[in-house]
């Protein structure tokens, strides 16, 4: 690591509030009077992101600057406040009549809030394009020379993580170097509106959603065709590996493919190698309908293996991608510091791991009869989060790069926003100008996209050009790639004849994800994982079949499947589910009232 200059940022000085703070509040027209409720119970969330550090004293007040108003709270106090059973500090009794007893409880709870990152990966994460543009955005609420912020907040982090007691509020502020720490509560209100609008509508959408789902469906009566689709199958199927190139790519890429075997006493399809294809004797000429899975940022080919089983069990032959530069392994070393971080041309590569494994599959069956069942020339597509856009990508979603470009560079100087997603998305204008961003695969009849990020890098223009079916699966608990910006109000752009919003609460970003591993990559708290995850499994696995038999076989009967009476069928635990064709006038009601 480079040396720092022992020089201390400048700050502008900034005029202390001579009135009390209760004169102030008494003003009607104070700008800080009509905002204080929102930006006090932030002040917890913000406070880890407006450290610097140094082994010198801690902090011992906090500044928070609006315009030209400047308003000190002292550290100690702010200590004290995160301890549920004393009483609330004095200093911030003038706040009290502004914040509610909720609000008051989530900044305690936000004060105690503690995480145990290792601290060598969380330097590599840092040290890593996503992570400095985590920290650019997180710099912009600190009042520091703009020269030292990325690097003042990444020691502070790194530093602060390996406290006995690990990363919380107090030892961020305990690694800050002067007296004095500034933070802007002007750009904090602002992060604080985007808060509300993201997550704080939650509430109301579920709720307008909810009631329009409750007016459809609940006849339980008998669902046509046999065998419910959440059941297993009656065929059975074996997996093997296979590898591919992608041009794009260093290395070859690996892929299980799951191909279905016995269907009414006949072979309806043969396992690739030849040793197990010879093994089984002749082959029909039955086709095999084929789907491609797609998996998320560091996840792998186990992460949807449930589903994978489920469809070979009706007949169908899918392959599960390992996407190498942003598997579990291939972040796990990244973490170690054994990698480098993926590169944004993997925006490209992703999507081109669906056409080349095609390709290559459709080449393999020239000289293997075993591969010749497939029918590689009309596939349907699953994915989830970073793979769900990959789907939506090769379904035909344009990427939008001016829009794209406009949206990362107001975020980053404007708005350290909320979104998470937004991190990999705007890896996009890192990609050289003479990129090809055409990725769509005409081969791809039927998307089913979990969880995808869209709203920067697809927008409207670029969501509507996919003219394939399309179902979108939303979690109203998801922190990474948040429902309303990344997928509701998505899927209204969507211009296709057929297309399906599935929204789940209190489900989160990983509530659909299963695994072989016992251990994650990203060690996550239970807070943001939510309810356990298998209790979905059934539900995902009618509803993808459902909607792969009908827009991929044509199966009519399978429509039936595809609608509120059948998600209220199946028991799902915790969770709850509500399946729409179009969003209901409840719904655009319920934001517009919240954002009033």
């Amino acid at each position: 690591m480079s040396q720092r200059s022992t020089q201390q940022p400048s700050h502008h000085p900034v005029p202390r509030l001579q009135a009390s703070r209760e004169q102030m509040f008494k003003q009607p027209n104070s700008p800080l009077r009509s905002q204080i409720r929102l930006g006090l119970a932030a002040i917890a969330a913000l406070l880890p992101l407006a450290i610097a550090p140094a082994p010198s004293p801690a902090a011992e007040q906090l500044t928070l600057s609006y315009d030209s108003i400047a308003l000190d709270v002292s550290v100690a106090d702010v200590e004290a406040l995160a301890d549920q059973n004393s009483p609330v500090p004095r200093s911030f009794e003038p706040y009290i009549p502004f914040i509610s007893p909720q609000q008051l409880e989530s900044i305690q709870q936000g004060l105690g809030y503690r995480l145990s990152p290792d601290s060598v990966m969380l330097s590599q994460f840092l040290n890593s394009p996503v992570g400095e543009r985590l920290l650019h955005r997180l710099g912009n609420l600190v009042k520091v020379d703009e020269s030292q912020r990325v690097a003042l907040l990444r020691e502070a982090f790194i530093t602060a993580a390996q406290a006995d007691t690990g990363l919380t509020v107090m030892n961020l502020l305990r690694a800050y170097p002067e007296e004095t720490l500034n933070l802007d509560l002007k750009l904090a209100l602002t992060l604080v509106e985007e808060n509300s609008r993201i997550y704080g509508q939650r509430s109301a959408v579920v709720k307008a959603l909810w009631d329009a789902a409750r007016t459809e469906g609940y006849s339980h009566d008998p669902l046509p065709g046999g065998l419910e689709r959440q059941q297993p199958g009656p065929i059975s199927w074996q997996k093997e590996e296979i590898q591919f190139q992608n041009p794009g790519r260093d290395q070859p890429s690996q892929a299980d493919l799951y191909l279905p075997q016995q269907l009414k006493g006949d072979t309806l399809a043969a396992p690739a190698s030849e040793a197990i294809a010879s093994s089984l004797g002749p082959t029909t000429k039955q086709r095999t309908d084929v789907i491609v899975i797609s998996h998320g940022l560091a996840s792998d080919r186990n992460t949807f293996a449930y589903l994978a089983e489920h469809l070979a069990s009706h007949g169908f032959g899918v392959i599960v991608l390992e996407h190498i530069e942003t598997s579990s392994e291939r972040f796990d070393r990244f973490l170690r510091g054994e990698e480098g971080p993926p590169a944004a041309n993997e925006l490209i590569d992703r999507p081109r791991d669906i056409t080349t494994v095609l390709d290559y599959l459709t080449q393999q069956a020239q000289g293997n009869p075993a591969l010749q069942q497939l029918n590689l020339n009309a596939v349907g597509l699953l994915g989830q989060s970073l793979g769900g856009y990959t789907v939506l990508a090769s379904a035909g979603a344009t990427i939008n790069r001016p829009l794209l470009t406009q949206q990362c560079d107001q975020s980053l100087s404007e708005l350290p926003s909320l979104n998470a997603s937004l991190l990999v998305q705007c890896r996009g204008p890192e990609l050289p100008p003479e990129t090809d961003f055409k990725v769509q695969d005409s081969r791809v009849k039927a998307a089913f996209a979990i969880n995808p990020l869209t709203s920067a890098i697809f927008g409207p223009s670029g969501l509507k050009k996919i003219q394939v079916p399309t179902l979108i699966v939303a979690s109203i608990n998801d922190f990474f790639a948040p429902a309303l910006p990344e997928q509701i109000e998505p899927f209204s752009w969507l211009e296709t004849d057929s297309k399906y919003l599935l929204v789940s609460s209190p489900a989160t970003h990983f509530s659909f994800l299963g695994s072989e591993k016992k251990d994650s990559v990203l060690p996550l708290p239970p807070g943001l994982i939510g309810p356990e995850p298998k209790q979905t499994f059934n539900l995902m696995e009618g509803l993808s079949l459902a909607f792969f038999q009908r827009h991929l076989q044509g199966k009519v009967e399978a429509e039936s499947y595809l609608s509120q009476d059948y998600v209220h069928q199946i028991d799902s635990g915790a969770f709850e589910f509500g399946l729409f064709r179009e969003l209901p006038n409840s719904f655009s009601q319920a934001v517009k009232a919240v954002e009033k």
